[in-house]
């Protein structure tokens, strides 16, 4: 009978660690992840699930054209489609037309709207809306949302407006960029440029002798701490301007030599984010950011995205320039503190998916974490003024709503839009059924996955016997531990088998590049402590069955070895939170496993 007395105990309650792939798994402790997949650090160390998606509007009905870009304006979403059609969606989802070529025609004779365009930019000025696209002239959105061509009020002449997509606001001036070129606007007049009467304060600047490496093209523009950063692929610039009241008036550039950031820049001007204490941005190495320094009040740089930097270079390096300009994009989630950037899988039109480096950053609670947000294929995001986060499909004009656990709780993806089979599981390709019966009983589970390194328990080289395991959750999502030994993880790459787990006579597969297969010691089904189980859950739930953590009850987990690798994983469509991890287990000798 065994001796409980010569159990020995491992409890791990501290996971703010998040997602380090840089570091060798035998380095790492277990408050790191090795995989860390739609979960994402707690302010109290914990794991929980990320939220889920609800289906908010589409503009199926007013335009065949996909959205290129939308962002928040006054009370409603600002969106723009393919042939550069404007619209408005209110905060009950109707979207209304607000610019096409026969409102155009309408303004004014011989009025027309732009030209088919893939990507445009917004910045908000004196109360209106001015959008860009990089090949026409821009427009504007009054407060009103009727929709015009930016031009000067005084001459109604929009001739010396430039035409450019990067846009930006900065010490009351409107800022354009096209190429290496700096174009700003008059001082308090968006539409007001070099050339239009009465001018003092516009002028344009060419930045190309300040870069100190790489091209010369302006890749972002973005306000920080009372400087315009102009980012380059491979350097950032901080500017500021200079009005100079005299005869004549003039503004110039001021640039400090000593200032420029060398080998920090930015892939696209949309992965750019001010979260108060630094500014973000993607370069073509990782996540890079810029600090105001305290006591020298010098911008510095930094890179907080080092332990996830392989994962992010992989998935850069796999996309053109062009690309990664036009389709990466970041939001930031302001109610959770958290830096989403968004890489597609692949170039236009054979984007599949993209994946979310999820950066959580709240300072005075140490918490600093990364994690991926996968299972989505979105080509936009805004935040709106109450701090809801809007996202847009790839060649799609549907909006979704991005769930909030205190004021909007989503534990699952595409509710309104697509459900699942009465058990809980949706197609082999990740869809549902569409349309939907039942809204508030539809949705997509949300696929998971928390992978801790490899762990010797502080004894490298003695042999253990795992026995016994017990977990601490809140939640009723269904859940497996997977738990690995002696680094047997996974084995060689032979293809994707058959649904009876059956290769060809050859022992190959279907697909070469499939993910071989997990090669675990122990498997183990489990589901939270809120969970009802038998005689509670609704039919075609889980009906009895499954080791409910809330039992404190020890579940056995027979395993020998001298390191051991869990990885938990599921398809939920409940919520789930994990706040401790306790191992029992035995020690035996270097050279054999006591029992």
């Amino acid at each position: 009978m065994l001796n409980v007395n010569i159990l020995k105990e491992a409890t791990s309650r501290d996971f703010s660690g998040g997602l380090n792939v840089a570091d060798t798994e035998l380095n790492l402790s277990s408050k790191y992840a090795r995989a860390l997949d739609n979960l994402l650090v707690g302010l109290d160390g914990s794991l929980q699930l990320r939220q889920g998606t609800k289906w908010f509007a589409s503009l199926n009905a007013l335009t065949d054209y996909s959205i290129v870009n939308m962002e928040y304006f006054l009370t409603k979403l600002v969106a723009v489609d393919e042939i550069g059609q404007v619209f408005t969606i209110d905060g009950t989802g109707v979207a209304t037309r607000i610019w096409d070529a026969a409102i155009a025609a309408a303004t004014r004779v011989g009025l027309t709207i732009w030209s088919p365009t893939q990507q445009c930019l917004f910045v908000e000025f004196n109360g209106s809306l001015i959008i860009t696209n990089g090949v026409d002239k821009p427009l504007t959105v009054s407060s009103s949302y009727v929709v015009d061509y930016l031009a000067d009020l005084g001459t109604g002449s929009n001739i010396n407006v430039p035409i450019a997509l990067l846009c930006e606001k900065f010490s009351q001036h409107v800022i354009f960029a096209s190429g290496s070129m700096l174009y700003v606007s008059e001082k308090n007049a968006g539409g007001t440029w070099l050339g239009d009467p009465g001018v003092q304060f516009a002028n344009n600047f060419d930045m190309k002798t300040y870069v100190t490496k790489g091209n010369t093209t302006i890749v972002g523009l973005a306000i920080f701490k009372g400087y315009l950063l102009v980012r380059f692929q491979e350097c950032i610039i901080p500017v500021q301007l200079v009005e100079t009241v005299g005869t004549p008036n003039t503004l110039t550039l001021s640039v400090s030599p000593d200032s420029i950031i060398q080998n920090y820049g930015a892939v696209s001007h949309r992965t750019q984010q001010d979260i108060g204490d630094m500014a973000l941005s993607c370069d073509i190495v990782g996540v890079a950011s810029v600090e105001l320094s305290k006591f020298t009040r010098v911008l510095s740089p930094d890179r907080p995205s080092r332990l996830i930097d392989p994962l992010l270079q992989k998935a850069i390096n796999a996309l053109p320039s062009s690309t990664l300009n036009t389709d990466a994009f970041s939001v930031y989630d302001r109610r959770m503190s958290m830096y989403m950037l968004f890489l597609p899988d692949a170039k236009k039109p054979y984007q599949l998916n993209s994946t979310g480096y999820c950066y959580r950053y709240v300072d005075r609670l140490n918490v600093e974490s990364w994690s991926r947000f996968v299972g989505w294929n979105w080509h936009c995001g805004v935040r709106s003024s109450e701090g809801n986060v809007f996202f847009t499909r790839e060649n799609s004009s549907d909006i979704f709503l991005l769930g909030n656990e205190q004021t909007n709780p989503l534990n699952a993806d595409f509710v309104g839009e697509q459900e699942t089979f009465t058990d809980g599981t949706d197609f082999t390709d990740d869809t549902g059924f569409s349309p939907v019966v039942d809204v508030n009983d539809s949705g997509l589970p949300i696929k998971w996955a928390w992978e801790l390194p490899w762990s010797d328990l502080k004894h490298r080289a003695m042999a253990k016997t795992l026995r016994y395991m017990m977990m601490d959750t809140e939640g009723s999502a269904i859940f497996n531990i997977k738990v690995f030994v002696d680094n047997y993880y996974i084995q060689a790459n032979s293809g994707e088998e058959f649904d009876d787990e059956t290769l060809f006579d050859d022992d190959t597969g279907f697909d070469p590049f499939a993910d071989p297969p997990f090669i675990e010691a122990l498997s183990i089904d489990m589901v939270g402590r809120d969970r009802g189980g038998f005689g509670l859950d609704a039919y075609g739930d889980l009906y009895g069955g499954g080791n409910n953590t809330g039992t404190q009850l020890v579940t056995e987990a027979p395993t020998k070895g001298k390191i051991v690798k869990i990885r938990f994983e599921g398809e939920s469509l409940e919520a789930l939170r994990f706040v401790a991890i306790t191992l029992l287990y035995q020690m035996g000798t270097v050279r054999s496993f006591g029992v």
